[in-house]
């Protein structure tokens, strides 16, 4: 709807780079809430009929100046519109996989409020005991990115999400 439409720009920082369509953030805000409605209009049509723009899964690279690490590093863009549309189905959701407890206690940083600061403790933990008891230590550490993204081949992020009770027409979008 049209308030969650205009939560989620009012949350964006100011002064991002845009994607290859080349809107910001910024420039959403900028305009009249008659084009804002028209936009969100034309996304919740997509929605209904299950149209995917493709040419947002296109990403943009950067090479970007990084003053905490002094460092130069790629960075992706991806448009505005894409991340919008898909953050506000994110925030719709996620409580429902809350709800039915998709997210195991294992997985760390999978939701607001969350952090990886437990299994860090946990690692440099070990890490130490095992310095001061001059033994070997062996760690795997799995870290997916865009995991709820991004499940196991075979399962499929569709099948997955119909599973746990999300409307079909969001499922295929994926």
């Amino acid at each position: 709807n049209f308030e969650e439409w205009k939560k989620y720009w009012a949350s964006r920082k100011s002064g991002k780079a845009p994607g290859l369509s080349g809107i910001t953030a910024d420039m959403i805000r900028a305009c009249p809430e008659s084009l804002q409605k028209m936009i969100l209009s034309l996304l919740n049509s997509a929605l209904r009929v299950r149209f995917n723009f493709t040419w947002w899964k296109k990403r943009l690279l950067k090479v970007a100046n990084d003053p905490v690490i002094n460092k130069t590093r790629p960075i992706m863009l991806l448009d505005v519109l894409s991340k919008g549309f898909w953050a506000i189905l994110y925030s719709r959701v996620v409580p429902t996989l809350e709800r039915l407890q998709a997210f195991k206690s294992g997985q760390f940083g999978a939701g607001p409020g969350t952090n990886t600061t437990e299994p860090l403790t946990i690692a440099f933990t070990l890490a130490d005991l095992a310095f001061s008891d001059q033994i070997s230590l062996y760690v795997n550490n799995l870290d997916v990115s865009k995991a709820f993204d991004s499940p196991a081949i075979g399962i499929g992020v569709e099948s997955s999400l119909r599973r746990l009770g999300i409307p079909n027409n969001i499922c295929i979008m994926t």
